[in-house]
């Protein structure tokens, strides 16, 4: 090697100043140079050239070609040059003369596998750039001849994988199958197993968790991405990809297995992003959305005001943006139903509309719309929004069948109307569309089943068939077991339970069964469990005692029935049903403990009754008129029970007449003849309908 070349190179190494190689750009000056001479010389020409990558510098004859044409079959500089050009990956013709120059130090060296690993490494990044996936295939073929180079699997580099983890991500990003992340994943976890660490590194396999996650619906996937993604954050504080990534994984378990932890997570790791760009729109509504869908599943207003300023936050760096103002419509109408305000659910319809007007073909959006007008209609108490919202079902079902959101909104509409309208052709309705929401794919919530059990429940009632309450019971039961799957069930909704104590009550005064009531029992307990204060559950509780202790002839039943019918009057001394079934409790306890020679008890049980009928008839309650009757025909005071018999005629509080007839505590009264007069009377007007 030439003296004056080593002093050349050693001077350029420490100075940088490649203006001393301008002598040699001639190539008059090789013809004396030997060949350890041409590469140093080609050498400094790559240094020179990465230089003028660096510094965006451009020449007639490049460095890059000046070493080339030197040493044009030298893999070693070439694969420098292919290194460098990729470096600068941000230019397109950079990666193209990557790709172009590795291949060339393949061709010089086809052993040179890391030659071939910067040639798909580039390719990766032109088949982003370019937005063409046949890039993404061919550089997996160079990474898969690279693994099965005997001197890489000597020696395997931890980034390698990871660079091959990249390309199959864009490749099942691109196909959609399960099978493409997977095999995306497998690369992360060998290089994971080789050591490596980093922020983009975890960043990167984070990614590919989620998305295949998301595709088949895997916790421990997701469990794993949040690991990672709080890797990345600890190493890279100020990376707010690191923290928008893990809020939004950690939302995703929280909705998923309703841990609390991961609700403040989320809420943290949004806070923190929110700091480090506060321009993102889409942070602002993730955010939101994560405030809003739990305050929805929680019944809890206080999180939905919370998520207001985020859906606004959100507008205002990206107007007009559909899906924000869906999410943002949707809460201002919960917000409006929890604290009964018009100004709420009259904004929420002004929003929905608004982006109506953007995407009118969107059947989503038809789904708020509807439900808008069912808070409305309940709002007013107005027949004309229930049916304003059927036609927004019916049309967004127009656009698209087999949306079960807009069947079970339709459900909703017609089951809420026959309510109103006491219709059960409408309810009935209610219940079939229930269940063609089920037909189509998408696991319906808790709610639906809840509400799908309360129409069926309603047809029982109103056509006193016991199958329709088995239904409705089936449908209590599915609410309450999805609900234990993703939440604590300590925070179920009690009204839930309540409906489904209120089945089984039902179930056992059609069937006569007691394993009905003693069912029934235990569901109200565990709804006053939930909620001490639950009025209606403490009633039923009351009626359900009741019921198993005549069943049964169980005289600690009806002793825990007064119990508890003294607490729920205690609570609302003007509820008129209560006082008339604590009435007729005691009836039944009077005629379960009575005994001729020591009738003390239950003469006083009996003017406990009566006591409470009156109240009750005072209060405005009519049946209390015909329970009345039937106490003074036990008692043998016929005249009086005469009286209030006529009295429930009068007031349409008579059961049918085949219950007048068979009805155990009529028995006597039936054997006078006033009875049989008001009988024949009866029969007459009967015939005259």
């Amino acid at each position: 090697m030439s003296r004056s070349l080593r002093e050349t190179f050693e001077k350029i190494s420490s100075t940088k100043n490649f203006e001393l190689l301008d002598p040699y750009r001639n190539s008059v000056r090789w013809k004396k140079l030997g060949d350890e001479d041409k590469y140093l010389l080609a050498k400094m020409f790559v240094m020179a050239g990465e230089e003028e990558l660096e510094k965006g510098e451009a020449s007639p004859v490049t460095s890059f070609e000046l070493s080339k044409k030197l040493c044009p079959s030298n893999s070693e500089l070439l694969l420098e040059q292919a290194i460098a050009y990729a470096l600068h990956g941000s230019n397109i013709d950079n990666l193209i003369l990557a790709c172009r120059t590795a291949e060339q130090a393949c061709t010089a060296d086809s052993d040179c596998y890391q030659a071939l690993t910067v040639w798909a490494n580039a390719m990766v990044e032109l088949g982003v750039k370019k937005e063409e996936p046949d890039y993404f295939y061919e550089a997996n073929d160079k990474y898969r001849q690279v693994s099965l180079n005997s001197r890489f699997q000597k020696n395997p580099e931890p980034h390698f994988y990871w660079y091959w983890g990249v390309c199959w991500h864009y490749i099942a990003k691109q196909s959609g199958e399960a099978g493409d992340f997977v095999e995306a994943i497998s690369k992360y976890q060998k290089a994971e197993a080789l050591k490596l660490t980093g922020t983009m590194f975890w960043n990167d396999y984070g990614n590919a968790l989620v998305d295949l996650a998301c595709l088949v619906s895997r916790e421990d996937l997701l469990t794993k991405a949040s690991y990672l993604y709080q890797k990345v954050v600890d190493s890279s504080p100020s990376f707010f990809e690191g923290w928008f990534n893990l809020a939004c994984t950690d939302q995703r378990l929280w909705q998923l297995k309703g841990e609390d932890r991961y609700f403040y997570t989320a809420h943290k790791s949004f806070d923190q992003a929110s700091k480090l760009n506060p321009d993102e729109a889409s942070l602002w509504f993730k955010w939101a959305e994560h405030l809003s869908k739990t305050g929805k599943d929680k019944q809890n207003p206080k999180l939905l005001e919370a998520s207001l300023d985020k859906f606004l936050k959100a507008n205002t760096l990206l107007p007009d943006h559909a899906p924000i103002l869906s999410n943002w419509a949707e809460t201002q109408m919960l917000i409006g139903v929890f604290k009964e305000r018009l100004d709420y659910l009259k904004w929420a319809e002004v929003i929905i509309q608004r982006c109506l007007e953007l995407e009118p073909e969107n059947n989503v959006y038809w789904v708020v719309y509807g439900r808008c007008l069912i808070e409305l209609g309940r709002y007013f108490e107005d027949a004309a929004y229930f049916n304003q919202a059927i036609e927004k079902f019916k049309y967004g079902i127009s656009l698209h069948k087999s949306n079960p959101d807009l069947w079970y909104g339709l459900a909703s509409a017609h089951h809420i109307l026959g309510e109103i309208k006491d219709n059960a052709a409408l309810v009935e309705n209610s219940v079939k569309y229930y269940s063609r929401a089920t037909e189509f794919e998408g696991n319906m919530p808790p709610a639906f089943w809840n509400e799908w059990g309360v129409a069926l429940m309603r047809m029982g009632e109103m056509t006193q068939d016991k199958r329709w309450v088995e239904a409705a019971s089936e449908k209590f039961e599915q609410s309450i077991r999805l609900y234990h799957l993703r939440h604590n069930p300590r925070t179920i909704n009690p009204d839930w339970l309540y409906n489904y104590g209120c089945s089984l009550d039902f179930l056992g005064d059609f069937s006569d069964d007691e394993k009905y009531y003693e069912r029934a029992i235990k569901v109200l307990s565990q709804t006053l469990a939930v909620d001490a204060d639950h009025y209606h559950a403490k009633y039923h509780l009351a009626m359900a005692f009741s019921h198993l202790g005549e069943l049964v002839s169980d005289v600690d039943c009806f002793q825990k029935s007064l119990e508890i019918f003294q607490e729920v009057l205690m609570r609302d001394p003007e509820d008129d049903t209560a006082w008339n079934e604590w009435g007729i409790a005691l009836i039944n306890l009077a005629e379960l403990v009575h005994d001729p020679v020591h009738s003390l008890y239950t003469e006083r049980l009996m003017k406990e009754a009566e006591e409470k009928f009156i109240r009750a008839g005072s209060l405005g309650n009519e049946a209390a008129y015909y329970n009345l009757a039937c106490l003074y025909s036990l008692q043998g005071n016929y005249q009086a029970a005469m009286h209030y018999i006529e009295r429930a005629e009068l007031a349409g509080a008579l059961p049918p007449l085949e219950e007048l007839i068979h009805d155990e505590w009529l028995r006597d009264l039936r054997s006078t003849n006033g009875f049989q007069q008001f009988l024949k009377h009866l029969a007459r007007k009967n015939s005259e309908l």
